[in-house]
């Protein structure tokens, strides 16, 4: 049989990942495995929360326990999402414009909305009561995408015809403009090279502009062939994905900011725009609007690998992962989508006698975890395991295997079902045997 070409989203809490099995002598035949993954027939978010109004962006606390969100013309929401119970919403903030961005300083207290004619600061010591600590208000430009400077007291404000605005924030109360970039085009993202010396602007049909982060100086441009919606730097730092609209994913190389060139470039079903990467740096997670999210692999610098799709119900316009990135918050429209990140995987074809066959298992949750394992025909092959109750120590960071042996002198096709459940979900996965003289 031929191994699955794409992998398919599970969205529960609980991974199980089957990888090639290593021979190990015995009879003298030859199998061919291919891996079924079973999925539910319409995959389901494991929350999906209405939004007051259109969702446009999102931000989740460091502590992974509130969710922030932009709802444009109904201000901004915040939302509990610590218990088993998924979002529970705490407040509902009305602000001056339409909230388009949100921002949080990096030990959580202070929340930056860009609204449309400006910035507002409040103050989300507790995230519950909210309080208004200043607003700025930027004429002729429309704010959207901001990002704070490393110690916390510059914001980069990424305001549409004005270009890129860089207010003062070190007192809320009396925000100042300090600096302003007007960019060839209409300024839609801003983010930061790690070191916080270099400033990324997504610049709509003028693509990407790298300034000084300390002087606003031009230091080199990218015409994209899209229009440049947002842009996050990689892991190490030396490319910059950009989400070009309709033209999908752009990789630029940037170790030399004054001569970016173009490294890949993957075609998305809808229109790119936000992103998130995972904490490793080798996973890309886009919102497409219309078309739901695409998951990436960029784990080899400039590639893009299509891992999965998801087809929310809304237009999603903004995502944002967990801390331990098992869960996947989007923005999507009239909706907030909770989803878990867990995939399965697929294997090739390998020749066996005797063998074992490998699982990978992770649950976000580290329960016990129940393991059954059933062949169809036992006539064919023989299992070493066939259930057993599994602590998370037997498990998490290492490799649990379980004996296969084809029955000497038999042939035929045969499959193998192996479940997990966790005391709330469960993940199943089936592996076809082909065994020939």
């Amino acid at each position: 049989m031929k191994a699955l070409s794409r992998m398919k989203m599970v969205l529960i809490p609980l991974a199980l990942l089957i990888f090639s099995a290593c021979g190990g002598g015995g009879s003298a035949q030859h199998a061919t495995l291919s891996f079924s993954v079973v999925t539910p027939a319409a995959p389901i978010p494991l929350v999906l929360s209405n939004t007051d109004g259109p969702a446009s962006d999102v931000v989740l606390s460091g502590d992974g326990k509130t969710l922030y969100v932009a709802e444009q013309g109904s201000g901004i929401a915040i939302y509990d999402v610590s218990g088993p119970a998924g979002v529970l919403p705490l407040k509902t903030e009305a602000t001056a414009g339409d909230a388009l961005g949100v921002t949080l300083s990096s030990d959580g207290t202070q929340l930056y909305v860009a609204q449309s004619s400006g910035v507002a600061v409040y103050d989300v010591s507790d995230p519950a009561a909210p309080i208004v600590l200043g607003i700025a208000n930027i004429a002729g430009g429309t704010a959207r995408g901001t990002v704070l400077s490393k110690d916390n007291k510059l914001l980069y404000v990424a305001d549409g015809s004005n270009g890129v605005v860089v207010l003062d924030v070190s007192d809320p109360a009396a925000m100042a403009t300090v600096a302003v970039f007007d960019s060839a085009g209409e300024a839609m993202d801003v983010a930061l090279s790690h070191d916080g010396s270099i400033l990324y602007v997504a610049d709509g049909s003028k693509g990407v502009a790298i300034l000084d982060a300390g002087t606003l100086a031009a230091l080199g441009l990218s015409d994209t062939a899209g229009a440049a919606l947002g842009v996050l730097p990689s892991g190490d730092g030396t490319h910059l994905y950009v989400a070009d609209g309709a033209n999908g994913i752009v990789v630029l190389n940037v170790s030399n900011p004054t001569a970016p060139f173009l490294r890949a470039l993957f075609n998305t079903t809808g229109s790119a725009g936000g992103m998130t990467l995972s904490s490793d740096g080798t996973t890309l997670y886009v919102a497409e609007g219309s078309s739901g999210i695409s998951v990436l692999d960029v784990s080899v610098p400039g590639g893009l690998i299509l891992l999965n799709t998801y087809d929310s119900p809304g237009s999603a316009g903004s995502v944002v992962l967990s801390g331990d990135g098992t869960v996947l918050y989007i923005a999507d429209g009239t909706a907030i989508v909770v989803m878990a990140t867990t995939v399965y995987a697929v294997s090739e074809a390998q020749d066996f006698g005797s063998t074992t066959l490998g699982l990978k298992i992770h649950s976000s949750a580290s329960r016990t975890l129940e393991l059954t394992v059933a062949a169809d025909r036992n006539d064919i092959i023989a299992l070493g395991t066939t259930s057993e109750r599994l602590e998370p120590l037997q498990y998490e960071d290492t490799t649990y295997t379980i004996p296969v042996t084809s029955v000497p002198g038999a042939t035929g096709a045969t499959a193998v079902t192996v479940t997990l459940n966790d005391g709330r979900n469960t993940a199943t996965a089936k592996v076809n045997f082909i065994v020939t003289p």
